[in-house]
């Protein structure tokens, strides 16, 4: 009997020691791999590239500033339509017009046109007239130089197409042009050029155009698509013999690389500017494809 005792005894002790052994043994970490839910890009010859999905727009875009409209060593497909309208307080006169216009590219080159369907003017003194007015069609060729730094030449024709005197320039006027556009950084950058306005026929005595700008801005994207830009256009009319400038700026959005809107005004600066040419302001539109 008293072995008995002893033997269950013995073995209540080794089951205690067993337990607290237990209880103080630290757990043993979990070493079994765990998958990577990570999106990995499809690197299949011909595949289109998946990326995890973000918000559209969440970042400042750079397409933006492409599809911008302001920078002219960015060509692109588009169609659209723009109303511009054109005051002069000193003189009182108004124009109003309403442009189809649109831009075909053919690899470096484009071809565009902008047909002003209405032109309504009003010069302050005498009766308001409105009508077809000067059909401007051109030539564009741009070249990426850098990553950072870009080009475009271009040719734009001004037609005598106006159904009256009131509602066109009564020219036929060359506008060769030369830009250059630089990028600061992933959101900015600055678009300069030289464009020249000289007429090579003229009807009725009217005064003949020979000018040249040098437009020059900073052009900034912002978040969910819209961008701005703000500058200076100094030039020199020949004719005038003076020296001119205009403040010019724009603001507009980018919605899906598809559809640009954007609002534009040029305010004339020196006093010979505002008497002849006036504050312009545009609401722009282009479906870009």
């Amino acid at each position: 009997m008293s072995q008995l005792r002893a033997l269950r005894l013995v073995s209540l002790v080794c089951c205690a020691l067993g337990a607290a052994q237990a209880a103080d043994t630290p757990p043993v970490a979990d070493t079994t791999p765990v998958a990577d839910t990570t999106p990995v890009a499809d690197t299949t010859p011909g595949s289109t590239p998946t990326t995890p999905a973000t918000l559209p727009g969440a970042v400042p875009d750079r397409g933006a500033l492409d599809r911008s409209g302001v920078d002219p060593t960015r060509l692109y497909n588009f169609a659209g339509a723009a109303y511009e309208q054109n005051t002069n307080q000193d003189s009182g006169s108004d124009v109003s017009r309403e442009i189809l216009k649109g831009q075909f590219v053919f690899e470096r080159f484009a071809l565009r046109a902008a047909v002003p369907v209405n032109v309504r003017s009003n010069p302050g003194r005498g009766e308001t007239d409105d009508g077809f007015g000067d059909i401007v069609v051109g030539v564009a060729a741009a070249k990426q130089i850098k990553p950072t730094f870009a080009v475009a030449l271009s040719l734009d024709v001004s037609l005598n197409t106006a159904e009256d005197d009131q509602l066109g320039r009564n020219s036929i006027i060359l506008i060769p042009a030369a830009y250059g556009s630089y990028q600061l950084n992933d959101t900015s950058r600055i678009v300069g050029g030289l464009r020249w306005e000289a007429s090579v026929y003229t009807e009725h005595r009217v005064g003949r155009t020979n000018r040249f700008e040098l437009p020059v801005e900073w052009l900034h994207a912002m978040n969910q698509g819209f961008f701005i830009a703000a500058g200076g256009q100094p030039g020199y009319d020949f004719e005038a013999e003076r020296w001119t400038l205009a403040g010019i700026g724009s603001i507009g959005m980018v919605i899906a690389q598809r559809h640009t809107f954007r609002l534009s005004l040029e305010v004339p600066v020196d006093s010979y500017s505002r008497e002849f040419d006036g504050r312009t302001l545009t609401i722009d539109y282009a479906y870009n494809f």
